[in-house]
């Protein structure tokens, strides 16, 4: 593709010049990469790849130089994924079927559930690959065996929910104490709890509210009890933490609720369950593509899992033990 041979001359003459975003004749060198990015988004049916590069190179002039340089590389990546897509040759195994691609030469939109939308966002990330998507790993796990349903809880049990926020609200009291109510609900019902600090303004109150989202997902712990002016089970001296995304799985989806979850970081505009059942397609469809580098004897004797069973278990782990 002649763009792409423009493109790489002129990446090496930015380079040369120690990314000053140099000017040619009519342009800058990120005007000339927007304008070729343009001509190549279009002619390979709007690859969601090309459009970041545009997105990418429209604030190359306001980067300091470490950010050109990850703006230079990310287009590095995307020219040569291009290139790969272009000379690419259907493969025949001995069963006279079609072969897989290696996941490091399939691009991600073709995964299943991403498609062009969702690839949009997973490229923004930086997974532009079967193996990008495999190999992001995530921040942290929940314990989902921990967790009690709303309409289970016990009172006097020390327990964990999970759910999502529904209201909140604050005021103050005669006493001097400020008061944050917050409802949650999962999927068996609602609980009503009480957060309890100094009084506080008008202002401050907001703030306070503020750390509790309407929708937004919440871990909650706590001993049960009952309201003594309600008498509705609630939580004592409630823990929380606020989760991103959301992160409950419907009942009918193999990424079910009695496990070990995985929490991902996420860009706006990706839901974090779509991008866990496209990790979880991705690794079933490749997963025999995960090579080891160790010989067998180093991982009997240090008792290593196989790598492909490893990745698997670091996304979603069977167990506690086998996910440390």
């Amino acid at each position: 593709m002649e763009n792409l041979e423009k493109i790489k001359r002129a990446i090496e003459v930015e380079i040369k010049h120690r990314y000053i975003d140099i000017r040619g004749q009519n342009q800058t060198f990120s005007q000339f990469i927007k304008s070729e990015a343009r001509k190549i988004y279009k002619s390979t049916g709007k690859n969601p790849r090309w459009n970041i590069i545009m997105e990418t190179f429209d604030g190359y002039k306001c980067f300091d130089v470490n950010d050109r340089r990850k703006a230079i590389d990310r287009l590095v990546k995307v020219i040569k994924l291009t290139l790969e897509e272009e000379n690419a040759t259907t493969k025949i195994n001995e069963k006279g079927e079609q072969q897989l691609e290696a996941p490091d030469k399939v691009d991600v939109t073709y995964i299943k559930g991403v498609g062009p939308k969702v690839a949009y966002y997973l490229n923004k990330m930086g997974i532009d690959t079967a193996l990008d998507l495999i190999t992001y790993f995530p921040r942290k796990h929940i314990d989902y065996s921990s967790r009690t349903l709303i309409k289970n809880l016990k009172e006097g049990e020390n327990t964990t929910i999970f759910g999502y926020v529904k209201s909140v609200s604050a005021f103050n009291t005669k006493n001097n104490l400020s008061v944050t109510k917050i409802k949650i609900q999962d999927e068996s019902g609602n609980i009503e709890l009480s957060f309890f600090q100094a009084k506080a303004s008008r202002i401050m109150q907001e703030k306070i509210k503020a750390q509790f989202p309407i929708n937004s997902a919440i871990m909650v712990s706590g001993i049960v009890k009952r309201n003594s002016y309600t008498h509705k089970l609630t939580l004592d001296k409630p823990t929380y933490s606020i989760m991103s995304g959301e992160f409950i799985e419907e009942k009918s989806t193999n990424l079910n609720l009695g496990r070990i979850v995985p929490i991902y970081t996420v860009c706006d505009g990706l839901n974090i369950k779509t991008l866990r059942r496209a990790i979880h397609n991705a690794i079933e469809m490749y997963q025999d593509y995960i090579i080891d580098v160790l010989p067998n004897y180093i991982k009997e004797k240090h008792n290593i899992l196989p790598k492909k069973i490893a990745v698997k278990q670091i996304h979603f782990p069977e167990s506690i033990e086998l996910m440390e």
